[in-house]
């Protein structure tokens, strides 16, 4: 062999072990690369999972919650249907009232809303013809307890059950159905507390 064959065959040699180091040590990184990314990946992985579970026990907090919600809305609106339910019987039964219990009825009431001043009872037609031949002499009494007077008189306005007074113009309406609206939220008050407590 010849002094430049040896040469070449030294540095060919070198060049084989420089690539073949070369070589090894590309492997080595990418072995590491490698195992960091697998490490990454499966960090990855299970911060997405954790997430995935935390936003599903959200969804389903969240629906149960609007459930609740939902249950309780329509547990309302039934209570508030039944105390409406049960106020307007009421009034339609106190509105069935006739003969001598209803008349004694407008006499407490006359005791309750009369003032101390002149005024007027306004009765529909039909309750002034069949009033007892008393009635009117009670409705003066009742007046006279409270410091005042009172004429009963027919009145062609339809009130329904019940009356009006009127003091010097002022009209106050005590027709049955006008005082249970003015005692709504009172009455439904009541009504809840005997329904539901």
């Amino acid at each position: 062999m010849t002094g430049l064959e040896k040469m070449v065959e030294r540095i060919t040699g070198e060049a084989r072990a420089a690539a073949d180091k070369k070589v090894e040590d590309a492997r080595s990184q990418a072995a590491v690369i490698l195992e960091d990314t697998e490490k990454e990946t499966k960090k990855l992985c299970a911060a997405i999972q954790e997430k995935s579970k935390a936003e599903l026990a959200a969804s389903q907090e969240r629906n149960q919650s609007a459930m609740d919600l939902m249950r309780r809305t329509e547990i309302l609106k039934a209570k508030q249907k039944l105390i409406r339910e049960t106020i307007d019987k009421a009034c339609e039964s106190f509105c069935n009232v006739e003969g001598e219990a209803y008349y004694k009825v407008l006499e407490d009431m006359v005791a309750k809303f009369a003032r101390p001043e002149e005024g007027q009872m306004l009765l529909s037609p039909k309750d002034f013809d069949q009033a007892p031949a008393d009635f009117t002499q009670k409705i003066e009494t009742a007046a006279k307890k409270a410091g005042g007077s009172l004429t009963v008189r027919k009145t062609q306005v339809s009130i329904g059950k019940g009356f009006v007074l009127s003091y010097g113009g002022i009209e106050e309406n005590c027709s049955f159905k006008a005082l249970f609206a003015d005692k709504k939220d009172e009455l439904q008050d009541q009504v809840s507390r005997i329904l539901f407590s």
